[in-house]
């Protein structure tokens, strides 16, 4: 009964909760704490020692998300929390959820799952977004100088009236007002 209602819980199930805490709000001694641990994790929960994570099994099934405003709440809930085995269970259950599934990028998901749970990205991989996100930007630069045409000149031979690559979203119109 504490698990569900301590100070502690979230609307994942999956929550941070220090072994201290548990003793000073129940008063009980560090091997009641570890026995009830013992004896709760044979079927309703799962504990994480080197994280201090609880996760309530089937929570969500008793407790389900209502909408879509409570699902990106949920969704940062559980991705504020540690990486550990407990996170990514819940986070794979979430993703099930009607309202949960649009938001999640399941293929990261697959690879950490496939990781072993480990959601530290190796060297080469982050090197290689780095890459992509390059490539990516300077496709975008290519893009905009298409957009401007490269032979456009005014009555006078000068350049285009109108910059729209450097503007910002605002349009500089101080060499039209010149003319």
């Amino acid at each position: 009964m504490y698990l569900h209602t301590c100070p502690h819980i979230n609307s994942t199930g999956c929550f941070l909760i220090r072994k201290g805490y548990m003793q000073a709000d129940l008063n009980w001694s560090d091997s009641a704490i570890d026995r009830a641990i013992k004896d709760l994790s044979i079927e309703l929960i799962m504990y994480n020692s080197d994280e201090d994570i609880i996760k309530i099994n089937r929570f969500l099934e008793h407790s389900p998300i209502t909408n879509q405003k409570h699902a990106f709440g949920v969704v940062k809930i559980i991705m504020d929390l540690p990486d550990c085995q407990e996170k990514w269970l819940t986070y794979k259950e979430l993703s099930k959820d009607k309202y949960c599934e649009s938001i999640f990028d399941h293929s990261a998901m697959d690879r950490a799952i496939d990781r072993g749970m480990d959601t530290k990205e190796t060297e080469q991989e982050q090197e290689l977004e780095q890459e992509q996100e390059l490539e990516q930007e300077q496709d975008h630069e290519k893009d905009l100088e298409l957009e401007q045409p490269k032979n456009f000149k005014s009555k006078n031979n000068s350049s285009p009236p109108l910059d729209l690559r450097k503007s910002s979203g605002r349009i500089q119109k101080s060499r039209m007002m010149n003319k």
